[in-house]
């Protein structure tokens, strides 16, 4: 049967002479991407193959991948990959061995934190070359995260309602730019949600992210929602933002994009590139504190 997961990426092209956030999350205006940008299908045509569509910053570039004529491999619901000759996607389930909890081990990844214990949404690794216009750009190593979204009406369901506030709590998984460097990195993710029960939602963010501790506000109407962040540092003023949706009937786990950024005060407000930024995907699922997750 074929299976179509909707997700999001994370990661920066390069072009040449400048990087770009794969996901516009935050423009000038501070507004914040609210949309997934990723859709892959499994078990198409063939019952054998795997088709990724990314539409990443709107229009502007696209990507097939794989498809019953092109490089894919499908081993089950977990384990799959994609490619077109050019540009490659592989969930982390058929990279890695996790061990008995479905946790990554660093040895593996090189990272910590990382798990594949989730039921109802994948993550792993986007590289390689895009297109857009016919000018190549090339991404090092971007991340995705994609699954069953959760159906609107759950948020206005009894259910949602009776729920209560619930934690998700999980990882963050994005690449660093700053100065000539250019490196992957983890952290930690939690979103305490309070759901309404009308359709929307309220959470409190905290982030961990290279040793530094950022906090904030998201808020959210039926599977999707958006927010804000900002580090408690008084070392720097690095600040983010994150797009996200619920997956699982029950809206059990979060998924999504996010963007940490830092312009150097003393650099060109015109510049290209800020002193740091981040760019990359998170996952979590719901910890069952009273009754609001199921077992």
């Amino acid at each position: 049967n074929n299976q179509t997961r909707t997700g999001w990426v994370g990661g920066f092209s390069n072009n040449g002479s400048r990087l770009i956030p794969l996901e516009k999350t935050v423009t000038e205006n501070g507004l914040i991407v609210d949309r997934p940008s990723l859709t892959i299908e499994l078990a198409s045509e063939d019952s054998t193959s795997v088709t990724a569509t990314l539409d990443l910053n709107g229009a502007e570039r696209d990507a097939t991948l794989g498809g019953s004529n092109g490089d894919s491999a499908l081993l089950d619901d977990d384990r799959f990959a994609a490619g077109n000759g050019n540009a490659a996607l592989i969930s982390a389930s058929a990279l890695f061995v996790p061990d008995a909890n479905g946790d990554i081990p660093a040895a593996q990844s090189g990272l910590s934190g990382l798990s594949t214990n989730y039921e109802h949404l994948e993550w792993g690794f986007f590289l390689g070359d895009l297109n857009p216009d016919g000018a190549e750009e090339h991404v090092h190593l971007g991340s995705w995260v994609a699954g069953d979204l959760t159906p609107t009406e759950y948020f206005s369901s009894t259910e949602a309602q009776n729920r209560g506030n619930a934690t998700f709590s999980g990882q963050l998984l994005g690449e660093v730019v700053t100065g000539d460097e250019q490196y992957t990195a983890s952290g930690t993710y939690q979103n305490v949600w309070t759901f309404g029960g009308d359709g929307t939602g309220t959470g409190e963010l905290t982030l961990g992210w290279e040793a530094d501790t950022y906090e904030g506000m998201a808020e959210g109407t039926g599977a999707s929602f958006t927010g804000t962040f900002s580090s408690v540092s008084e070392a720097n003023d690095r600040r983010g933002a994150l797009g996200g949706s619920f997956y699982g009937p029950s809206a059990e786990e979060q998924g999504g994009t996010f963007f940490i950024s830092e312009q150097n005060p003393s650099s060109d407000p015109g510049a290209t590139n800020p002193e740091y930024s981040v760019s990359g995907t998170f996952a979590a699922s719901c910890k069952k504190t009273t009754d609001q997750c199921d077992e």
